[in-house]
């Protein structure tokens, strides 16, 4: 999938590659060059291109894919929309976040330039439409960003998230499939449309206002991944909105406890304890993602970074990068000395425990202005998450990024450019002349 939010004048559009047919995609525009003429691919039906024909919708902001949809054959899309308008008696709404079955999507009819409008997709009683509960503060924008989610309901189907990041506070809608009925019946009709008002009045359904969330955290980077939701994993990576040094990890299934903790249940969590109640606290880190399951060592891939100023010295930061297995976060609360829910990672890594790495960058992160990881997928075959490393620098309204591609297996060696061996590499030493 290609999503392209920008568009046809910003209403946005997303395509769809067939990866088996790379060598008729590529001489279909006449030449057999190694490069796809994307219009070329969809006018001759090599490619499937759908697009909004909302004005200034974003369509396609993002998007993931959940197989086996309620228990049939169905592969769906979720994708999200950088704008969009709730929806109201008389007042049709602009669709936040959308669930299309590829067999709708391909049995719907193209228009003359080979495009499918995304209201005939949306229009196929398999589709789901989903609507804002609240407008944008911010006219124009109301950006909903989606992502796959593991089976919480055990009905064998994929949940989704919606995140309304936009939104005062913040919002993060929990959408189990097992509820979807109950949601559609509970508006103006029995219609696949649903206001994500009435999601999280549901049993396996919750809206967690004042988070923030990463969705490059749950992006889909190998292949089992992308086709097995039994490789999720349960732990969702929070960053609180007024605090931005305070970030979390929650269980996903722990959700029903949080909202009863804080009164009748209602489907609403605000805060998150984190004495023995499935969410961890990570402290003075201000970025956290944590990567699909490596099946072959049954391991889990996180990612914590940190990026603070360093007083007295302009433009220069501390800027640090902790990679770490998070499968059982009970453990490592125990290991850092104190069972109290805060997983400390300098004082892990000060133990010299095993699986838990440092990331630095030294001269590197003069003049930088952030710092964005994410897992990438086996990349040298060691069955473990390799990252990729975007340091950014910002100049007025440019902006320049220098990307470090960062393989699991070498760390060992990495570590030793220094001389010594203390599970600490600065990255710096690669580029000693820079």
């Amino acid at each position: 999938m290609i999503f392209d939010p920008l568009s046809y004048d910003f209403s946005g559009s997303i395509t769809l590659v067939y990866g088996g047919e790379w060598l008729d995609l590529d001489i279909a525009d006449g030449d057999s060059d190694g490069q796809i003429d994307l219009h070329t691919c969809v006018q001759s039906e090599y490619c499937t291109r759908i697009k909004s024909s909302e004005r200034r919708h974003g369509f396609g902001l993002n998007g993931s894919l959940i197989t086996n949809f309620l228990s049939t054959n169905d592969a769906m899309l979720t994708i999200g929309t950088f704008t969009n308008e709730s929806r109201r008696i008389a007042q049709p709404g602009v669709g936040s976040a959308f669930l299309l079955p590829y067999e709708a999507i391909t049995a719907s009819t193209s228009t003359d330039d080979g495009t499918v409008l995304l209201d005939t997709v949306a229009d196929d009683s398999r589709s789901w439409s989903f609507y804002p509960e609240f407008d944008s503060i911010f006219s124009g924008t109301g950006a909903a960003l989606v992502s796959r989610l593991p089976d919480l309901d055990r009905d064998g189907t994929d949940e989704f998230l919606v995140n309304a990041s936009f939104g005062n506070p913040p919002r993060i809608y929990i959408v189990a499939s097992s509820d979807l009925a109950a949601m559609d019946s509970s508006d103006f009709a029995t219609d696949q449309q649903v206001n994500l008002s009435n999601s999280y009045r549901h049993p396996n359904s919750f809206r967690i206002d004042g988070y923030l969330f990463n969705p490059s955290s749950t992006l889909t980077s190998t292949l089992p991944d992308s086709t097995n939701g039994t490789t999720r994993t349960f732990l969702l990576p929070l960053i609180q909105e007024n605090n931005q040094s305070r970030s979390l990890v929650v269980d996903l299934r722990q959700l029903d406890a949080h909202d009863r903790a804080e009164g009748p249940a209602n489907g609403v969590i605000t805060s998150f304890e984190t004495d023995n109640s499935g969410a961890w606290e990570f402290p003075r880190i201000t970025g956290l993602s944590v990567c699909g399951v490596d099946v072959g060592q049954n391991r889990v891939q996180a990612l914590a970074s940190s990026f603070f100023p360093s007083p007295g010295f302009p433009r220069t930061y501390r800027l640090e990068l902790y990679l770490f297995d998070i499968r059982d976060p009970t453990m490592l609360d125990m290991l850092d000395t104190e069972h109290d829910g805060t997983i400390d990672l300098a004082n892990i890594l000060s133990r010299d425990i095993e699986g838990v790495w440092l990331v630095s960058f030294s001269e590197l992160a003069i003049d930088r202005d952030g710092i964005r990881v994410n897992c990438i997928g086996d990349l040298d075959g060691d069955d473990l998450e390799d990252i990729v490393i975007t340091l950014i620098e910002r100049d007025g309204t440019n902006a320049r990024t220098q990307v470090i591609l960062l393989a699991y297996a070498d760390l060992s060696r990495l570590d030793q450019l220094d001389g010594s061996q203390d599970r600490r590499v600065d990255t710096s030493a690669l580029w000693p002349d820079e």
